[in-house]
This record gives C-alpha cells, structure tokens and sequence, in this order.
C-alpha cells in the first residue's frame, strides 16, 4: 500500500513537471529577468500589485543604488531636504490611477525600500522642478522614416532621450519592463530604474509611444488636480488594438503639463501637442516624407505660443532641421542607416549632443528595438522584442 501511494504521488510530480508546473514564479515563466548587453529586460505577469512586487523582488540592487544617485544629487549637491523631495513625489503619485498606484506598493513590498523612497524614484525626472530655476535641456527628439523610403515597407523609428544630471549616470541602468497585466495589451516600458510610466513604450500590436518636453511652446504650468499624462500614456499602449483607438483615448485626455506625444505603428505616424492651459491639437503630418519632431508645437493652427528658436527650445530647430536632413529622399533606409543617423552629433549635422543619456531605434517591420545609452557604451545593444510579448 505504501509503495502504491508513492508511485503515485511520483507520478503527480512527473505531471507537473511535464506541463512545467512549478511552485516558484520565476522559474514557471510568471516573471524573468535578462541582461541583453547592457540593458536589463523585465518580464512580469499578474495584476499590478504582484507585478510591482516582482519588479521590486528583481531589481531592488539596482533601485537602491539608483536612489543613492537622487538622494547624493538633490539633498547633498543642491541641498534640497529629504521631505521636499518625498512631498513632491507624493504629488506626483496622487495623480496616477489606482491599479499604478498599486504597482508602487507592490515595488515597495518586493523590494523592502519604503514606499517614500520608492514614490520618490518613480517621480525623479520631475524632482528638478523643486530647484530655483528651470530645469535646463529637458530636452527630446523625434525621428519617423516612412514606410516607402525603408527597405521592408515598414515604419523605422529613432529616439533621442535627453535630460541633465544626475540622470545620465541613472540612464547607466535602462531598464525595459514587458508588462503582461490582466485583460491588457502586453506593453513594453523603456525607463530608468523604478520609473512605472510610459517615457518610451511600444505594444504587443508594434504601437510605438514617446514623449517630447513641449514647455517652449505649451508653458511651464502644471496642473497638478489632473491626472499625469505620463501614466496615462501606459494606459493607452495596453488598451489600444491600433492608431485609432491611441487617437480615441488621447482626444479624451486633459494633459497636467505641456508635451509632445507622438505615435506610430508599421504604416503611419501622428502627433498630439498638449498644454495643461491651452488644450490640444493633434498633428497629422504628410508621412509620404520624413517626420521630426523634438520640442515645439508644429501645428500651425496655435495661436499666441512663442515662435521657435534654438535658444528657447534647446536647439530644437537646429536638432530637428538636422535629422529632416540626414534621411536622404533616394536612399531605402535599414536600421543601420538610421543607426548611422543618430550616431551623428549636432556639430557635424545631427541631433546627438551632450544632453542625450540614451537613444533608440525601432523597426515596426520587425520589432528590432535598439539601444545606446551614451553614457556607458557607443555601441547599439539589439533587442527583438517580439520574443517577449
């Protein structure tokens, strides 16, 4: 009889092994981790709460030492006090949505940081607004290659992410998070460590979502009884099928500051210029040529917002009119060509400067994303992303 009971429970373990049932998450695939060069890929499953905890669980060395970072920047090199920093941050926390607020403590849970701490390092690109002056080269650039002038028919897409220190040694540690969360569009994250947000995000579906600083032309005001835009981007990539969804929610949206979104899948690019006192207006560019966008308004229907100028909008004409052109008219563009593009710096006609902590590319054809962060490496690190949706 016991020799019985023994084969079988033998057997229920051969079952579970075979179907690869297992009683510890990361090993069952719910959540994983992978260093691809230099970049950390994140996959995580679950609702928010649990995959914000395992967020926290597989990153809380880099966390922790990115929020030394923030701390060493803003309480001892600009003497700001620990308070004003955890009050702003809590701000910025009251205005997400409850399940994203949920990913916070969840991170807070797995990590064993406290949730002050982990509120603050969600919020650090806004912490320069706690400094007397405005923050300078808040910068972005935008660049979309239309399908007819790319080699497999498909949309190529490049990204400038610029920002100040202390946030180019924090870009050291880019992080993609795919997040699986229930009854959503599987959506990927590129951030910095422990921003849960869409700075960058592209979709199971190839919609690729990124922001752009758009203050120069929309005003500095914040509105901070809105929720933020910057959390309501993630929403849209995990509850939209296509561009027209995207457009849906995005005319549905009072934005909390002024910014640039832009959008893209394989075969289309559009544009939505925000402003927390003036409203919106989407741009809908002529994508038989190439589009650039980087931090002023394009729609000409505004009326009343500054003219643009290098001094006002961080170079942002010279870094716009020098991507339009860089992408040559007679030339079937591949992401190595477009790697040769964004590898050029302003003074030899690009958009590449001293302020850009890291930069993308993304083939909508085929879901090559890649990455630079140009702090720590000038090469590109190639990540296919369609692997992890």
């Amino acid at each position: 009889m016991k020799n019985r009971i023994l084969w079988i429970i033998l057997g229920l373990i051969s079952i579970f092994i075979a179907f690869g049932i297992c009683w510890d998450d990361n090993e069952s695939g719910k959540k994983k981790i992978h260093k691809i060069g230099e970049i950390t890929l994140v996959e995580l499953h679950g609702s928010e709460w649990e995959m914000g905890r395992d967020y926290g669980q597989m990153l809380k060395g880099t966390l922790i030492s990115t929020l030394d970072i923030i701390k060493n920047y803003f309480i001892q090199q600009q003497q700001i006090c620990y308070n004003a920093l955890a009050t702003h941050a809590d701000v910025f926390f009251d205005r997400y949505p409850y399940p994203y607020q949920e990913f916070i403590h969840g991170m807070a849970e797995g990590s064993g940081i406290n949730l002050d701490d982990c509120k603050i390092l969600n919020a650090m690109e806004t912490l320069p607004e706690l400094l007397a002056e405005e923050p300078d080269q808040a910068a972005c650039a935008f660049l979309a290659i239309p399908p007819s002038m790319t080699e497999r028919n498909g949309t190529i897409l490049g990204r400038n992410y610029d920002f100040p220190a202390p946030f180019d040694r924090i870009a050291k540690n880019l992080i993609i998070t795919v997040l699986h969360a229930y009854d959503a569009m599987p959506s990927a994250i590129i951030s910095m460590p422990g921003q849960i947000y869409c700075p960058s995000c592209i979709n199971a579906n190839g919609i690729f979502i990124e922001l752009n600083n758009g203050m120069p032309s929309g005003g500095s005001t914040v509105t901070i009884d809105r929720e933020s835009l910057l959390i309501q981007l993630l929403r849209v990539s995990q509850n939209s099928f296509d561009l027209e969804q995207v457009e849906q929610q995005l005319r549905a949206i009072e934005s909390d500051y002024s910014l640039i979104i832009n959008v893209a899948n394989r075969q289309d690019v559009r544009s939505y210029e925000f402003s927390s006192v003036l409203g919106m207006k989407p741009f809908t560019p002529d994508f038989t040529t190439p589009f650039v966008s980087t931090n002023f308004y394009l729609n000409p229907a505004w009326k009343g917002v500054p003219e643009p100028t290098d001094e006002d909008t961080w170079l942002g004409v010279t870094r716009r009119n020098n991507l339009l052109s860089l992408v040559q008219s007679n030339t079937l563009h591949t992401v190595e060509t477009v790697m040769n593009i964004m590898d050029r710096d302003i003074d030899h006609g690009g958009a590449l400067w001293d302020f850009t902590i890291y930069q993308m590319i993304f083939d909508t054809s085929t879901f090559r994303l890649l990455l630079k962060v140009n702090m720590e490496t000038q090469e590109w690190t190639e990540i296919l992303l369609q692997d992890f949706f």
